[in-house]
Protein backbone atom coordinates (compact mmCIF):
# COMPACT_ATOMS: atom_id res chain seq x y z
CA UNK A 1 0.00 0.00 0.00
CA UNK A 2 1.39 3.39 -0.96
CA UNK A 3 1.52 6.43 1.30
CA UNK A 4 -1.38 8.14 -0.59
CA UNK A 5 -3.57 5.06 -0.25
CA UNK A 6 -2.92 4.93 3.51
CA UNK A 7 -3.89 8.63 3.85
CA UNK A 8 -7.10 8.06 1.86
CA UNK A 9 -7.98 5.04 3.98
CA UNK A 10 -7.40 7.01 7.20
CA UNK A 11 -9.53 9.94 5.96
CA UNK A 12 -12.27 7.62 4.75
CA UNK A 13 -12.40 5.81 8.09
CA UNK A 14 -12.46 9.15 9.99
CA UNK A 15 -15.30 10.47 7.81
CA UNK A 16 -17.25 7.21 8.17
CA UNK A 17 -16.77 7.28 11.96
CA UNK A 18 -17.90 10.92 12.14
CA UNK A 19 -21.02 10.20 10.05
CA UNK A 20 -21.91 7.17 12.16
CA UNK A 21 -21.34 9.10 15.39
CA UNK A 22 -23.44 12.02 14.20
CA UNK A 23 -26.22 9.71 13.06
CA UNK A 24 -26.21 7.90 16.39
CA UNK A 25 -26.41 11.23 18.25
CA UNK A 26 -29.32 12.48 16.10
CA UNK A 27 -31.32 9.25 16.37
CA UNK A 28 -30.86 9.01 20.14
CA UNK A 29 -31.99 12.64 20.55
CA UNK A 30 -35.05 12.00 18.39
CA UNK A 31 -35.88 8.82 20.26
CA UNK A 32 -35.77 10.60 23.62
CA UNK A 33 -38.04 13.44 22.45
CA UNK A 34 -40.75 11.22 20.98
CA UNK A 35 -43.71 10.48 23.20
CA UNK A 36 -46.52 8.35 21.84
CA UNK A 37 -49.98 8.50 23.33
CA UNK A 38 -51.85 5.56 24.77
CA UNK A 39 -55.60 5.04 24.64
CA UNK A 40 -57.70 4.65 27.81
CA UNK A 41 -57.74 0.84 27.59
CA UNK A 42 -53.92 0.72 27.37
CA UNK A 43 -53.62 3.23 30.22
CA UNK A 44 -55.09 0.73 32.68
CA UNK A 45 -52.05 -1.51 32.14
CA UNK A 46 -49.49 1.29 32.67
CA UNK A 47 -47.78 1.89 36.02
CA UNK A 48 -49.01 4.75 38.20
CA UNK A 49 -47.01 7.93 38.76
CA UNK A 50 -45.35 7.87 35.35
CA UNK A 51 -45.71 10.80 32.91
CA UNK A 52 -47.79 9.69 29.94
CA UNK A 53 -49.69 11.05 26.97
CA UNK A 54 -53.32 9.88 26.78
CA UNK A 55 -55.40 10.16 23.61
CA UNK A 56 -59.09 9.64 22.99
CA UNK A 57 -62.45 11.34 22.58
CA UNK A 58 -63.92 13.75 25.12
CA UNK A 59 -67.11 12.08 26.26
CA UNK A 60 -70.30 14.06 25.62
CA UNK A 61 -71.77 15.65 28.73
CA UNK A 62 -68.64 15.07 30.82
CA UNK A 63 -67.03 18.54 30.95
CA UNK A 64 -67.37 20.23 34.36
CA UNK A 65 -65.71 23.62 34.86
CA UNK A 66 -65.14 25.65 38.01
CA UNK A 67 -64.47 29.31 37.31
CA UNK A 68 -62.82 30.30 40.59
CA UNK A 69 -59.80 28.01 40.24
CA UNK A 70 -59.94 27.17 36.48
CA UNK A 71 -60.32 23.48 37.31
CA UNK A 72 -61.77 21.28 34.58
CA UNK A 73 -62.98 17.71 34.98
CA UNK A 74 -63.91 15.58 31.99
CA UNK A 75 -63.70 12.02 30.77
CA UNK A 76 -61.81 10.61 27.81
CA UNK A 77 -62.97 7.44 26.10
CA UNK A 78 -61.89 5.04 23.39
CA UNK A 79 -65.48 3.70 23.34
CA UNK A 80 -64.34 0.71 25.43
CA UNK A 81 -62.86 2.34 28.55
CA UNK A 82 -63.51 5.75 30.10
CA UNK A 83 -60.86 7.62 32.12
CA UNK A 84 -61.60 10.67 34.34
CA UNK A 85 -59.28 13.64 33.74
CA UNK A 86 -58.55 16.62 36.00
CA UNK A 87 -56.86 19.73 34.56
CA UNK A 88 -56.06 23.18 35.95
CA UNK A 89 -55.67 25.90 33.34
CA UNK A 90 -56.98 27.31 30.11
CA UNK A 91 -58.15 24.86 27.47
CA UNK A 92 -57.49 25.20 23.72
CA UNK A 93 -60.25 26.72 21.55
CA UNK A 94 -60.93 23.41 19.80
CA UNK A 95 -61.44 21.56 23.09
CA UNK A 96 -65.06 20.44 23.30
CA UNK A 97 -67.24 17.41 23.89
CA UNK A 98 -67.17 14.77 21.19
CA UNK A 99 -63.79 15.94 19.85
CA UNK A 100 -60.44 14.18 19.91
CA UNK A 101 -57.96 15.20 22.57
CA UNK A 102 -54.44 14.31 23.67
CA UNK A 103 -53.50 15.09 27.28
CA UNK A 104 -50.10 14.98 28.97
CA UNK A 105 -49.99 14.12 32.65
CA UNK A 106 -49.72 11.39 35.24
CA UNK A 107 -51.94 8.42 35.98
CA UNK A 108 -52.58 7.76 39.67
CA UNK A 109 -54.63 4.60 39.17
CA UNK A 110 -58.06 6.26 39.35
CA UNK A 111 -57.71 9.75 37.83
CA UNK A 112 -55.43 11.11 35.11
CA UNK A 113 -54.00 14.46 36.29
CA UNK A 114 -53.33 16.46 33.12
CA UNK A 115 -50.65 19.11 32.75
CA UNK A 116 -51.32 19.94 29.09
CA UNK A 117 -54.28 19.54 26.73
CA UNK A 118 -53.88 19.26 22.97
CA UNK A 119 -57.15 19.40 21.03
CA UNK A 120 -57.28 17.36 17.84
CA UNK A 121 -59.29 18.00 14.71
CA UNK A 122 -59.84 15.99 11.58
CA UNK A 123 -58.65 16.81 8.07
CA UNK A 124 -61.96 18.58 7.37
CA UNK A 125 -61.25 21.39 9.83
CA UNK A 126 -62.59 24.78 8.79
CA UNK A 127 -61.97 28.03 10.68
CA UNK A 128 -65.02 29.22 12.66
CA UNK A 129 -65.49 32.26 10.41
CA UNK A 130 -66.00 30.02 7.39
CA UNK A 131 -68.30 27.50 9.09
CA UNK A 132 -70.60 30.27 10.34
CA UNK A 133 -70.94 31.62 6.81
CA UNK A 134 -69.07 34.82 7.57
CA UNK A 135 -67.09 35.93 4.54
CA UNK A 136 -63.35 36.04 4.95
CA UNK A 137 -62.09 39.48 3.96
CA UNK A 138 -58.61 39.64 2.55
CA UNK A 139 -56.84 42.97 2.54
CA UNK A 140 -54.87 43.38 -0.65
CA UNK A 141 -52.96 46.45 -1.62
CA UNK A 142 -53.83 46.29 -5.32
CA UNK A 143 -54.28 49.72 -6.90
Amino acid sequence: MTQNQKKRLIWLSLVATAIMGGSLFIFSALNQSMMYFVNPTELLTKPTGKTLRLGGMVEKGSIQRTTQDMKIKFTVTDFTTTIPIVYHGITPNLFQEGQGVVVDGTWDGTVFVATKILAKHDENYMPPTITRGTPVISQSKDK
